[in-house]
């Protein structure tokens, strides 16, 4: 999913009923501290659907954040590009971020350059 305005409330609740529909058995989603992910709906949602669970990421802490890896290579590689307008960036930004969603080494990477302690299987 991509929304091309900021993210609020109503678009993290679409966004997780999304990865339900999707997902079989227990889902963890990791999301930043954002008090939007603390209010009624998201736990109304957290009732209805007890297979799903969200755990936050400590305020301020970047570098626990494998998705800050993954902007990293994305700007990394649209920092020559020269749209012509924004359908051209949108384009831009799809093509670099499908690159690195469809790379198990590229995501492996973000998650291990993060501070996070698990194992990558």
């Amino acid at each position: 999913m991509l929304f091309y305005d900021n993210i609020g409330l109503d678009e993290v609740c679409l966004y997780l009923r999304e990865l339900l529909r999707h997902l079989r058995g227990s889902v963890i989603v990791l999301l930043d501290n954002s008090s939007t992910h603390k209010e009624a709906p998201i736990e109304r949602l957290l009732r209805q659907h007890r297979r799903l669970r969200i755990e936050c990421f400590p305020s301020y802490a970047p570098q626990l954040n494998p998705d800050e890896g993954v902007w990293l290579l994305a700007k990394r590689e649209l920092a020559n590009s020269c749209p012509n307008d924004v359908d051209e960036l949108m384009a831009d930004v799809l093509g670099s971020i499908d690159g690195i969603r469809n790379s198990q080494q590229k995501l492996r990477g973000r998650i291990a350059q993060s501070d996070l302690t698990f194992s990558l299987r």
